[in-house]
């Protein structure tokens, strides 16, 4: 993830917020320049409260992605159906913009923005911006989604979903540009891969894919991450989060990339089938 200030950018510190120190270089501070502790904590702040995707927001009664014009992620691109979801007062407006919220901060650099207002129920005008923040469909605020970007995009709205709706720090890696800056704070910090996620959202029907670390499932639930290898109920079962298919264990379904970050290079929901998706973003945590 690119995350950039007037000062610094903490280039994926990945989806991580995670590292105040994470091998990120640190330009010196000039008079007058913001202080980089105080941005850091900003930047942090930022990206955790990014991380809770509530799982019913990215199923079809939310935004109602079919609805959507993807020619263009702005106002004027959204279809009139799209346009009421957003402006709901009631649950289904809650969860349309929820949606939006995370498709533009994934999508979008942190240079752009979604802004629009809606009314609830007593006339009171709400103005909503939802800042962009990963970067990775940079040009779609005009121009079409590719087929490319839509993979990334779904994979980074996939992995952070929450079950239980809880913002945890994560560190999220893959062989895509916006990965690639990962410091060495981040890799002793972050050591316990959850899984990975893959999938597009963008489809008709859509796909959504998890696979998990057999030997951090436990340890992903008590950090309150779930959706990798499931929620257990009250009655020993295990649920998924929403649409997300859980396939398994992630040395069954993917193929690693040779790198010290660890991270799973291709992914597959078929155990017999070579058919990798290669859009695939990798959890950790710490």
């Amino acid at each position: 993830m690119n995350l950039s200030t007037n000062t610094w950018t903490l280039g994926t510190c990945a989806a991580v917020a995670a590292a105040l120190s994470a091998g990120c270089a640190t330009p010196l501070v000039e008079e007058g320049d913001a202080d980089p502790a105080e941005e850091i904590a900003t930047d942090e702040s930022a990206l955790l409260s990014e991380n809770a995707l509530n799982w019913n927001a990215i199923n079809w009664n939310a935004l109602n992605w079919n609805a959507l014009n993807w020619n263009a992620l702005n106002w004027n691109g959204l279809t009139i159906e799209a346009r009421n979801r957003l402006l709901d007062s009631g649950n289904v407006g809650d969860l349309a913009r929820q949606a939006l919220r995370y498709v533009v901060s994934c999508a979008l650099p942190a240079s752009s923005s979604f802004d629009f207002s809606w009314r609830d129920d007593q006339g009171g005008v709400h103005a909503e911006s939802y800042p962009g923040l990963m970067a990775l469909a940079p040009q779609w605020q005009s121009s079409p989604i590719t087929d490319d970007e839509a993979r990334w995009v779904s994979a980074c709205l996939l992995s952070r979903v929450n079950y239980y709706g809880a913002s945890v720090l994560l560190s999220s890696r893959s062989w895509h540009q916006q990965f690639w800056v990962l410091g060495g704070d981040e890799l002793a910090t972050f050591t316990h891969e959850e899984g990975a996620f893959w999938g597009n959202l963008f489809t008709d029907p859509p796909s959504a894919y998890a696979c998990y670390n057999t030997n951090h499932v436990d340890y992903a639930r008590q950090k309150q991450r779930a959706c990798a290898a499931g929620h257990v109920n009250a009655q020993g079962g295990v649920e998924s989060c929403g649409m997300i298919k859980i396939v398994g264990a992630c040395s069954d379904y993917c193929v690693p990339a040779q790198t010290p970050s660890n991270f799973w290079m291709g992914c597959t929901p078929f155990y017999s089938r070579p058919s990798f998706n290669f859009n695939v973003i990798t959890v950790f945590l710490d």
